[in-house]
């Protein structure tokens, strides 16, 4: 009998183009007939869905964008689709970021642009604020959930933040309905001991 490297090596002289369309059917076969294998969904996700369900319009959320380019494939989708309900249940929400400089470029050109395809993004400054990287990391979160006007008075666009209608009454963490951070990178025990 031929081993399995005997009869690898015998096809390797095999037509390509034969081998590519073995693939593109294996590939193929089960886009076209799904095997159906039945979804669950997580207990602490339905759990973080419906503490945002259960917001009334108008709560505040601290939103911690640390999604940088290295994660964009698997953060991105699920901050776009917190952002999107939060948008839709007319939430105020206030991104910030004070561990990761390049969550700034993916929020500019990734996740905004496709907010605004969903047609869910609000006003902004009215409905919405985005608030300046902040470096410092822990020493940077203590000082914005002890005081926002007196880490930073302006937002990311240059505007004063007295001038935000969203950002009345917004003084520091204690502030907000609902705390929020994504990416893989961020440091948890900062937020566990400056904010919780």
């Amino acid at each position: 009998a031929m081993g399995v490297m005997e009869k690898l090596k015998s096809y390797r002289n095999a037509d390509k183009y034969i081998l590519w369309f073995v693939f593109v059917i294996m590939v193929a076969y089960p886009i076209i007939s799904p095997i159906g294998l039945p979804l669950t969904i997580d207990p602490m996700t339905q759990e973080f869905y419906g503490i945002i369900e259960d917001l009334p319009p108008g709560s505040a959320v601290w939103m911690s964008n640390n999604v940088s380019p290295s994660m964009m494939a698997e953060q991105m989708p699920a901050f776009v689709a917190v952002m999107t309900h939060m948008f839709q249940l007319d939430l105020k929400i206030i991104l910030f970021n004070v561990f990761d400089a390049n969550a700034i470029p993916v929020w500019e050109e990734f996740m905004l642009p496709e907010l605004e395809k969903r047609g869910v993004v609000e006003e902004y400054g009215v409905d919405w604020a985005w608030l300046p990287y902040i470096p410092g990391g822990e020493t940077a979160l203590a000082a914005m959930a002890a005081d926002i006007r007196a880490t930073t008075k302006m937002d990311y666009y240059g505007t004063p933040i007295d001038e935000l209608p969203v950002m009345e009454g917004l003084n520091n963490v204690e502030d907000f309905d609902l705390v929020c951070m994504f990416g893989y990178t961020s440091p948890f025990f900062p937020y566990i001991r400056q904010v919780v």
